[in-house]
């Protein structure tokens, strides 16, 4: 990914977090309307998904590892 990509990045997710974060204002002012549904808006990753700007892993020299999938652990926080 190049610099200006990473902007271009940058500057919809700032735009996508302003939408969201008035999506969830007018939801909690609307929280004793009688009626009222919650709204919501598409997760950024369907966004990013959509625009095709970010792609996966590349490899780019044939001695670098390839990601590992830690997906089929189980992993359990403790807390004191």
């Amino acid at each position: 990914m190049n610099p200006i990509q990473l902007f271009e990045l940058a500057s919809r997710q700032a735009e996508w977090l302003s939408v969201r974060q008035q999506v969830v204002a007018t939801n909690i002012a609307n929280v004793n309307t009688p009626k009222f549904m919650a709204k919501d808006i598409t997760p950024f990753s369907a966004v990013l998904d959509k625009t095709g700007m970010v792609q996966g892993m590349a490899v780019t020299q044939p001695g670098h590892m390839a990601a590992a999938d830690y997906s089929d652990r189980n992993i359990a926080v403790e807390e004191e």
